[in-house]
């Protein structure tokens, strides 16, 4: 693994799948606000959509399926449900 000055993972070496002959190594990376952004593995790109105040909003994959420069419809897109809820569980002294 390799990791940046603020302790975000940027990279993951899999020594494994590189020994039995596979590259399924993994970078990372953060927006400004440390999010993780984009996941990136051989065939496939990962991207995790925020709102302003940094809720989850949205996933998409983009499967590459061995070709170079992926076809524009080769992706999924899940949009996440989230709630704003102000909710006081109790009163320190």
């Amino acid at each position: 693994y390799t990791y940046d000055r603020l302790g975000n993972r940027t990279s993951k070496r899999d020594v494994l799948a590189e020994q039995a002959g596979a590259d399924l190594d993994e970078i990372y990376t953060y927006d400004q606000q440390n999010q993780l952004i984009d996941l990136d593995r051989v065939g496939n790109h990962e991207h995790f959509h925020y709102d302003t105040t940094g809720n989850w909003l949205a996933y998409r994959l983009q499967c590459h399926l061995g070709l170079e420069r992926p076809p524009e419809n080769t992706f999924l897109f899940f949009p996440i449900l989230t709630y704003f809820v102000n909710l006081i569980i109790g009163l320190l002294d």
